[in-house]
């Protein structure tokens, strides 16, 4: 006898409802906490670099924050 495969699924949310959404709390807690990890970032980077940002590592912290800027976006 063998066990229904259905028996081991995942219930998923229907397609019809929407996923629920973080609450500004939640979401200012986040925003933060990326930012405390960048800044973390920026500071190693610059610390291996010898105290000054190279211009590459520069623009890849500035997309970074972009992209963070952009995620949070309201």
């Amino acid at each position: 006898m063998t066990a229904s495969s259905s028996a081991y699924a995942i219930p998923s949310r229907p397609p019809f409802m929407t996923p629920k959404k973080a609450s500004a709390e939640q979401s200012n807690y986040t925003y933060r906490q990326r930012l405390e990890a960048l800044r973390s970032k920026v500071i190693a980077t610059q610390a291996r670099d010898g105290g000054v940002l190279t211009d590459a590592h520069r623009a890849a912290l500035q997309d970074r924050l972009h992209r963070i800027h952009t995620d949070f976006r309201r």
